[in-house]
């Protein structure tokens, strides 16, 4: 006896995907990261070469960026086992920051209601491309450090996420049409049309 399926609306078809056909499940998460890559380039394109450089001599950062490159860190050791901790780089390299924008997917959803579609994301995973991004969001006269969220507001802006937010406005509409063109093609290919 054939199984039938009522599926309506995103969130069911991406349920449905992930548990009945995940060959087909696999492609839809590939086209909508390939959607969103568009996004991704754009913020590529934005981020920039230096963030606060110039008011110091040999190019050094200026004043509240330059404490994070700092390691601070000890040796020690417990029996026959020896540890090291050191705090990570947070230094400013414009090509990592670059290859830290990813495109990414996840599955949407709501307590109670299970899964209501499907995501296409786009992260810095770079920690100083994260910090440049949202500094200032929070605390735009600083707390921390008074001169950092204020110098970085002034070079700019207060547009946050930076980025990601005029990389969505521009490219945001052309990845939405796309999506839902791959969940259409993925429908079909469910054979639910």
């Amino acid at each position: 006896m054939p199984m039938t399926m009522d599926v309506q609306g995103a969130g069911a078809l991406v349920d449905a995907l992930s548990k009945f056909n995940k060959e087909i499940y696999k492609i839809l998460q590939e086209d909508v990261r390939k959607a969103v890559g568009a996004v991704a380039d754009d913020a590529r394109r934005r981020t920039p070469s230096q963030v606060l450089f110039g008011s110091r001599p040999f190019g050094e950062p200026s004043r509240g960026w330059g404490k994070w490159n700092e390691t601070r860190g000890r040796m020690g050791s417990s029996g026959s086992i020896t540890f090291e901790t050191t705090s990570r780089s947070l230094d400013w390299n414009e090509s990592k920051v670059d290859r830290s924008i990813r495109p990414g997917v996840r599955k949407r959803r709501v307590r109670g209601a299970g899964t209501v579609g499907i995501d296409g994301i786009v992260s810095f995973l770079d920690p100083a491309g994260a910090i440049w991004s949202t500094a200032g969001g929070k605390n735009p006269g600083g707390v921390a450090n008074k001169y950092f969220n204020p110098a970085i507001i002034a070079r700019f802006g207060s547009d946050y996420p930076r980025a990601l937010k005029p990389a969505l406005f521009a490219k945001g509409p052309q990845a939405r049409e796309d999506i839902d063109r791959a969940l259409e093609r993925a429908q079909a290919r469910f054979g639910l049309t």
